[in-house]
């Protein structure tokens, strides 16, 4: 048993040195392709995006997009180290908004890609589980005496005007600085005096999630994996 396992380890050593000088191979040559022309047309390669070249390698075309990503640590590595200049700065930045970016123009795309972030967490904001709004000190706020589950629950202006409060005692309170809006809190207040964008964290998700482009994050993690 000990000999067909160190045998086994011997050969898994050997494929792995095997398929180091394969990738190795593949990663000269993607250099020697790329290096010569602007970052664009290696960020759509990686990105698996149509590279427009004329006479690209078929080889390098065939490679899949999951292996693409896999060579970009090693390529952008080699880039750094051996090809650009040294401490060129501006250059290495520039390829590596490019790589992010697939290829587009990284001051446009970032741009967009930080208006989409803010939108989502804008969106997520408005339909969170609760309102959590905190008062101004004298703020005014409301009492609903037949939703509250606790004697000093309140609820802010927007959730009151957005909830359904209708035929029901409902009071004026001054508030004392600190204090924060109930709404959405099931140990404050009943859910049926929940407003129409806090539903309480029962029936909705603490914090949604953001959404960034899966092939940005593939591509991002692996440059910074080249560069680190």
């Amino acid at each position: 048993k000990a000999v067909v396992s160190t045998q086994s380890t011997g050969n898994n050593r050997v494929e792995t040195m095997q398929a180091m000088n394969e990738s190795s191979v593949v990663v000269s040559q993607l250099l020697r392709v790329f290096v010569p022309l602007e970052p664009r047309y290696a960020a759509k390669y990686f990105s698996n995006v149509e590279t427009g070249l004329e006479n690209f390698p078929s080889s390098l075309s065939s490679i899949a997009a999951a292996s693409r990503v896999s060579l970009l640590p090693q390529f952008l590595f080699k880039l750094c180290v051996d090809i650009l200049p040294l401490g060129s700065r501006e250059e290495i930045i520039r390829w590596c908004s490019y790589l992010m970016a697939g290829g587009e123009e990284p001051n446009p795309f970032f741009k967009n890609l930080v208006a989409d972030l803010k939108q989502n967490n804008s969106s997520n904001n408005n339909n969170k589980g609760v309102c959590g709004k905190v008062y101004k000190n004298g703020e005014w706020a409301y009492t609903c005496n037949q939703c509250k589950q606790t004697p000093t629950a309140t609820i802010c202006n927007d959730c009151f005007k957005n909830g359904d409060h209708k035929g029901h005692d409902v009071s004026f309170t001054k508030i004392a600085g600190g204090a924060f809006c109930d709404c959405g809190v099931s140990e404050s207040m009943k859910e049926s005096g929940f407003c129409s964008l806090h539903k309480g964290y029962s029936t909705q998700s603490i914090e949604q999630p953001i959404n960034v482009p899966e092939q940005f994050s593939l591509i991002s993690e692996a440059v910074f994996r080249g560069i680190f």
